[in-house]
């Protein structure tokens, strides 16, 4: 007899039930495997014997067990059990040798012989029934997560639903409340989604909902909450709900709501009706909240041409001056309410204008001059930063194409991007057109851009940069130095100029004259032009020379001026 058959099978009788029993048995202490019986190794998948002698159990099981548990700790802790207890039973991935998995339930039971404490184990292969059990555990959570997103989601926007609007929507007013933080209300409706309804059919009415779901989700903030409250009605709770903040998010949803939508072969204008109620000042619930919103919703709808409407008296003064801004600011470019004024800039050694910058302002028949200030951020709110933009760049360079044919020195005119202008796919198309209808040489226009516009998308700001400096077009960053600055996107970005920005020339007496030599050694080392702004006193434009800038910008030489006095002073061809 070998070693094992002594040790546990003293009767030969024992020994013929141990190798004909139908379980897979073995003996194993904390050195390892003792004996196995033939029907463990046929579930080990192991030929010979000897093989397992000396062995852990790990060393027939995966690292790791399908809940990511240690497979050798985990054994390793159930034989200790075992031995302590007397007994342990738990249930374990194994593999063979050849790779395969079962899934086995172990039995152990601890016995006394040779001395020292051994475990006889018992191994039933469980692979079918565990199989079994995982397919119904995952349809058990296929169905819960089914009946979760029944009950909680809208199953045509995909928003949540009411259900889930008022549970979340109940917190965030008792959050509120305790912080005494405002919150707002707006309901918003979808004009003639019944109609598009009965003409196209439910199919183009679900399109609709859809693509107003996802452009309301492009507006409102994460924080937010949107959901689709009933047929054609969407709730958004403003975290922000200030009533001047609530009317510019709802100025930007009608906007976003007025780009037409093709359905098949029909392109449709869908537009809204937006009722606004903010919390403290027209309810102190949820559900009256809800319901003065609505009210004020289907005010909106009754009113013909106004998109909005509040509840009761939340419409502070300064509310209604911003509502009243931007539906003049909507028709400001049909009424031809905008102008281009124009600041030098100029060769501080010699006085000699060598470009222009163009700015615009709104002369508005009621409230005169403005200033960007007062319309430019409304106009990004809102998107009409976009037919603005387009327009000052045609103007801009229609009025320099004009210097250019009354043989006025040659200048440079420099236009602002905003962020949104830049994103626009056809930006370039709309360079190239104005560029030809003024006749204007390409490398007279210059383009500005800040930091942060150029960061946004670094590779589509690559793309669009370099198609405009094929087109000969020159680039600028603006305000540089109060973004990024990184020297690795000035190397890789082909930028022609940078403009330091006018926080360093009003602290050139407290130190930044350090910051605005090295922004000039910078642009030296990297062949770019650097333009300093803001330039206010003769001592500011003395010290920037001193640090080696040559062109500047500022109301020392000029203020911005209408076309005519530019003309003028462009005559004179030096400050």
């Amino acid at each position: 007899m070998s070693e094992p058959d002594k040790l546990f099978f003293p009767a030969q009788k024992y020994k013929a039930i141990w190798e004909c029993a139908g379980d897979a048995m073995l003996f194993i202490d904390r050195d390892g495997m003792l004996d196995c019986n033939e029907a463990a190794m046929r579930l080990l998948g192991v030929t010979c014997r000897e093989t397992c002698f000396g062995r852990p159990l790990s060393d027939f099981a995966p690292p790791h067990q399908p809940d990511g548990t240690a497979s050798g700790p985990m054994l390793k802790t159930w034989l200790e059990a075992a031995l302590a207890t007397g007994h342990a039973r738990f249930e374990c991935q194994l593999q063979r040798p050849n790779g395969s998995l079962l899934y086995a339930d172990v039995r152990l039971h601890a016995i006394d012989l040779g001395g020292g404490n051994v475990a006889h184990a018992v191994l039933r292969d469980i692979t079918g029934r565990w199989e079994a059990e995982r397919r119904l555990g995952s349809v058990k959570d296929a169905m819960e997560a089914c009946l979760h997103q029944l009950s909680y989601f809208d199953n045509v926007s995909g928003l949540p639903n009411r259900v889930q609007f008022v549970d979340r929507a109940e917190m965030a007013l008792r959050d509120a409340e305790a912080a005494q933080r405002p919150l707002a209300m707006l309901s918003v409706g979808i004009n003639d989604l019944k109609k598009i309804n009965y003409s196209l059919g439910l199919a183009a009415g679900d399109t609709v909902l859809r693509e107003m779901a996802s452009r309301l989700g492009n507006v409102v903030q994460p924080r937010d909450l949107t959901a689709r409250l009933s047929g054609n009605e969407f709730g958004i709770l403003l975290s922000d709900g200030t009533p001047e903040s609530a009317i510019l998010v709802a100025l930007r949803l009608v906007t976003a709501a007025k780009a037409p939508l093709r359905i098949g072969e029909h392109e449709v204008s869908v537009g809204i009706s937006i009722g606004i109620s903010v919390f403290g000042d027209d309810a102190g619930d949820l559900p009256t909240l809800m319901q003065h919103a609505e009210a004020a919703m289907y005010r909106a709808k009754a009113a013909a041409g106004e998109p909005l409407q509040f509840y009761g008296e939340a419409m502070s003064d300064a509310g209604l001056e911003l509502l009243k801004l931007e539906n003049s600011l909507r028709l400001a470019l049909e009424r031809n309410e905008f102008v281009l004024h124009y600041q030098p800039v100029v060769a501080a050694s010699s006085g000699r204008i060598v470009g222009v910058e163009a700015l615009v302002r709104w002369q508005h028949p009621e409230l005169g001059l403005l200033p960007p200030a007062q319309f430019i951020p409304l106009s990004e709110q809102t998107g009409q930063i976009i037919p603005l933009g387009d327009w000052v760049l045609r103007e801009a360079c229609r009025q320099a194409g004009e210097w250019s044919q009354q043989a006025l020195p040659a200048i440079e005119v420099a236009v602002n991007l905003s962020p949104r202008q830049f994103r626009k796919e056809t930006l370039t198309t709309v360079i190239a057109q104005a560029l030809q209808d003024s006749g204007l040489a390409p490398g007279r226009l210059v383009l500005e851009l800040t930091e942060g516009t150029l960061m946004e998308n670094t590779e589509r700001a690559l793309q669009t940069l370099s198609e405009m400096r094929a087109m000969g077009v020159r680039l600028a960053i603006d305000d540089f130095g109060t973004g990024y600055s990184s020297l690795a996107y000035l190397r890789r970005f082909p930028i022609d100029k940078l403009k330091m920005d006018q926080s360093f020339v009003r602290d050139l007496s407290r130190g930044d004259a350090v910051i605005a030599r090295a922004i000039v050694n910078l642009g030296r080392d990297l062949s770019l032009d650097v333009v300093a702004e803001g330039i206010e006193t003769a001592d500011e434009m003395a010290t920037l020379r001193s640090c080696g800038c040559e062109y500047m910008q500022g109301y020392h030489f000029a203020r911005p001026l209408p076309a005519e006095e530019m003309t003028r002073l462009l005559r004179a061809g030096r400050i």
